[in-house]
């Protein structure tokens, strides 16, 4: 038994010591390969055998997984311009399909580090946000909105609920519904805000289907900052008259401060101080963000023309900025 364990313990070192020097070998073997003077190929040729020769370096020693190496390898030919992504994802199906994987895992990351708790239980410590029914509603309408800007309508609901439960369950008012409204319109708050949350396009597959069709049938290109513009203010419009339906149908004027303020302060101390996990989901999100709307914000304040959209739209289309975004995740 005790050998086992040695021999176990060396193979993982020597499995790690693999990784780790792939992982170092793989870019420098693409830069050697770009210095090497290579008569009769193409500049992108050239960059090509690079990439080639990196992803044969991982694959060998696995320093990635096999399937995230070849998604390497595509996202590097596209950033690098060897080709443009319709043609390199070609292999694949659209390059939507490149952005609802992206979108879908990021949501799935933001769950499972719970990032999406922190910023929930964040804005319910006010005291403004928990001091009556209306406020609370709005404030879970709010929350579950932002989510589901970013999150699938159902995602994001389920991410919610239990927090909408628990806070009715810190008010006694679980199975309350016969005596008091709050509860129903507290959980259709969560369900209406998450349907209305249009403004960003990866928030849900429809959007992302509605672009493809625009770009395939229109011939024109929506970039995520054109999205935005246009579909923002409506859905904006839309939270705000679903809050007050709700609080007009289910008004309710018992005060709920302070038991939902404990149950808030009993949840975030649960959390505890801000994880690795989570700090590295929030900074590759914002990276992702910034990286999506950049482009199209220069180009509504210059020139759709001008090099920087021009850049990104080679190099760094939105369904590659994603992959990026995935593959930088812990």
């Amino acid at each position: 038994m005790p050998s086992e364990e040695v021999i176990s313990y060396a193979e993982g070192r020597f499995e790690l010591r693999k990784r780790l020097l792939g992982l170092v070998l793989g870019p420098l073997l693409f830069l050697l390969v770009l210095l090497l003077p290579m008569e009769g190929l193409s500049q992108e040729a050239h960059l090509l055998a690079g990439v080639f020769a990196w992803a044969v370096v991982y694959w060998v020693t696995e320093a990635l997984p096999v399937a995230v190496t070849a998604i390497l390898a595509s996202v590097l030919s596209i950033a690098l311009g060897i080709a443009p992504a319709a043609i390199v994802l070609a292999a694949y199906g659209d390059p939507i399909i490149f952005l609802f994987i992206g979108s879908f895992i990021l949501a799935e990351a933001m769950r499972a580090s719970g990032l999406d708790r922190r910023f929930a239980f964040a804005l319910l410590r006010y005291t403004w946000a928990t001091k009556t029914p209306a406020r609370v509603m709005a404030t879970v309408g709010v929350i579950t909105w932002v989510l589901s800007l970013w999150v699938s309508n159902t995602a994001t609901t389920a991410m919610m609920l239990p927090v909408g439960v628990g806070i009715l369950s810190s008010l006694g008012r679980v199975g309350d519904a016969n005596t008091s409204k709050f509860p129903i319109g507290l959980l259709l708050i969560l369900t209406w805000s998450s349907s209305v949350a249009v403004g960003i396009p990866v928030g849900s597959p429809p959007n992302l289907i509605a672009i493809g069709m625009i770009r395939d049938l229109a011939e024109r290109r929506l970039s995520f900052f054109d999205w935005v513009a246009v579909t923002m203010p409506i859905a904006i419009l839309m939270l705000i008259l679903c809050w007050l339906i709700l609080r007009y149908r289910y008004r309710d004027d018992r005060s709920t401060e302070g038991d939902i303020r404990k149950y808030v302060a009993i949840e975030r101390e649960k959390l505890g101080r801000w994880t690795r996990a989570e700090m590295n989901v929030a900074f590759v999100f914002l990276l992702a963000v910034v990286l999506w709307m950049l482009p199209g914000a220069i180009a509504m304040f210059s020139s759709p023309d001008a090099p920087i959209p021009q850049f990104f739209e080679k190099h760094l289309p939105e369904s590659v900025v994603a992959m990026i975004a995935v593959g930088s995740l812990p």
